[in-house]
């Protein structure tokens, strides 16, 4: 009889063990399912652009040209545009150190002092545009005019600053003015050649620019028709038709 009472007992007990493994068993299931590392999604095709490089040819001058006075070179003109961007701000430095609200001198020449360092700031400014503009364009002889005028436009001003400063300020601070005039006067002489070589020959030049352009234009005429674009076809889409507004009843 005590047999046959233990035996349900043992039958619960296995059962009981049985669910918890069960549970364990489940719960490490989910718990490794919620760790796994999400799989990288995948990125966007990258869309590949073709680069145009600009022919060297469009700023050169013709070689033909090269036995011309004043011929230069795309990469020597810009070697010259940068000896003129650092005689620009040797010229800037130099101002920073004229201080005429300190000077013991007549109000009239402190004044007079001012309106100088004034003028030449904005000389400076407008030589800094148009040497800029040059830069991106130097087969042009209208920009290369323009800063060369713009360098013109500056020896007076500086002249000016350079002997107010020397009588009032520091003969030496005066004499590194009075350098900086002489330097932004011979970048002037070299500049001057090619202005003179850019309109001399402005017509050769211009027939130039116009062949390479043709010449691009027919190669890039030829890549088309080797490889056409594909157009792709959308459908018709209906317009938009605004609804006509209702009339007002009229009263009677």
């Amino acid at each position: 009889m005590e047999r046959h009472a233990r035996e349900p007992q043992k039958f619960i007990e296995r059962a009981a063990v049985s669910l918890l493994l069960g549970l364990i068993m489940a719960c490490g299931a989910a718990a490794q399912s919620h760790t796994k590392a999400p799989s990288p999604a995948k990125s966007a095709p990258v869309i590949q652009t073709e680069k145009i490089q600009v022919p060297q040819s469009l700023q050169a001058p013709p070689p033909s040209m090269a036995n011309q006075p004043g011929y230069m070179l795309p990469g020597q003109t810009q070697d010259l545009l940068v000896k003129i961007w650092q005689a620009e701000s040797r010229i800037r430095d130099l101002m920073s150190q004229a201080h005429p609200e300190l000077l013991n001198m007549p109000p009239d020449q402190a004044l007079t002092l001012g309106r100088a360092l004034e003028t030449l700031g904005q000389s400076l400014n407008a030589l800094e545009t148009a040497r800029a503009k040059f830069a991106g364009r130097v087969d042009s002889e209208y920009l290369a005019f323009q800063a060369y005028a713009a360098m013109t436009n500056l020896r007076t001003p500086l002249r000016r600053v350079a002997d107010l400063v020397s009588r009032y300020q520091s003969v030496q601070l005066g004499g590194m003015f009075k350098q900086a005039w002489n330097n932004l006067f011979t970048l002037e002489g070299s500049l001057q050649p090619y202005v003179a070589f850019l309109t001399r020959n402005h017509g050769q030049i211009y027939t130039l620019m116009q062949d390479n352009l043709y010449s691009c234009q027919n190669q890039l005429r030829a890549a088309m028709q080797k490889h056409p674009t594909h157009t792709k076809m959308i459908p018709n889409i209906v317009p938009f038709k605004p609804r006509a507004a209702h009339p007002t009843p009229q009263k009677p």
